[in-house]
C-alpha cells in the first residue's frame, strides 16, 4: 500500500502487538527478588569486575560491539547511496534479517542443550563477521544475491549473539548479583 495507508496498516499492527505484549507480560510470573547481603554499594558495583571470566568477556564484547555498531550503519548508506538499491528492497532485506534473527534464536536455543553458552556465543561472532566480509563479493557476484547473503548471515548471527549474551552475563553470577552484572554489561557496552 502506498503512502499513509501503508503506514497506517503498519502502525495498527504494531499497536495490536504492543497491547498483546502488555497482556502477556502481566501474566508472566514474577519470581521474588533476592537481595544481596552484607555488601556496600561500591563493593556491589565492583563485584562483576572481580570476576575474571566476566571481565575478559566484557572487554572483548565491548570492543566487538563498538566495531559492529560503527560498521553496520554503513550497510544502509552503501545500499541506498552507492548501489542505488530501491527502498522497497532495503525494507525487504531488513525483514529477511529479522526472520534470520529469529532462526538464530531458535537454533541457538536448541543447541544450548548440548553446548555451553560461551561456545555458542563465540560461534555466533563469525556469522556477523562474514556478513561484513561478504560485501567484498559485490565485485564477483550479483548484487542482490550478495545483499541477501549479507542480511541472512547478519540476522542469524545477531539473533544467536543476543540470546547467548544474556546467558553469558548471568552465567557466573549468583541470583542476588545478577542485576549488577546485567547493569554493568549494559552500561559499558552502551557507552561503546
Amino acid at each position: 500500500y502506498q503512502g499513509a495507508t501503508g503506514f497506517n496498516i503498519m502502525f495498527i499492527v504494531a499497536a495490536v502487538t504492543v497491547v498483546m505484549n502488555i497482556f502477556y507480560f502481566t501474566r508472566y510470573p514474577n519470581p521474588p527478588f533476592e537481595k544481596s547481603e552484607g555488601m556496600k554499594l561500591g563493593a556491589f558495583v565492583l563485584q562483576p569486575f572481580r570476576d575474571t571470566s566476566f571481565r575478559n568477556g566484557l572487554i572483548f564484547l565491548t570492543a566487538w560491539t563498538l566495531i559492529m555498531t560503527m560498521t553496520h550503519p554503513f550497510f544502509s548508506y552503501v545500499m541506498l547511496d552507492v548501489l542505488y538499491v530501491p527502498y522497497q528492497t532495503v525494507a525487504n532485506l531488513v525483514i529477511l534479517q529479522t526472520v534470520s534473527s529469529m532462526a538464530g534464536f531458535y537454533v541457538c536455543g536448541l543447541l544450548s542443550r548440548k553446548w555451553s553458552e560461551r561456545a555458542l556465543l563465540i560461534g555466533s561472532l563469525p556469522f556477523i563477521a562474514v556478513a561484513s566480509l561478504l560485501w567484498t563479493a559485490l565485485n564477483i557476484m550479483p548484487q542482490l544475491l550478495v545483499l541477501v547473503l549479507v542480511f541472512i548471515f547478519l540476522g542469524f548471527g545477531l539473533g544467536a549473539y543476543n540470546q547467548q549474551i544474556f546467558i553469558f552475563m548471568i552465567g557466573s553470577s549468583t541470583k542476588a548479583e545478577r542485576p549488577i552484572y546485567i547493569a554493568v554489561f549494559s552500561a559499558i557496552t552502551g557507552i561503546a
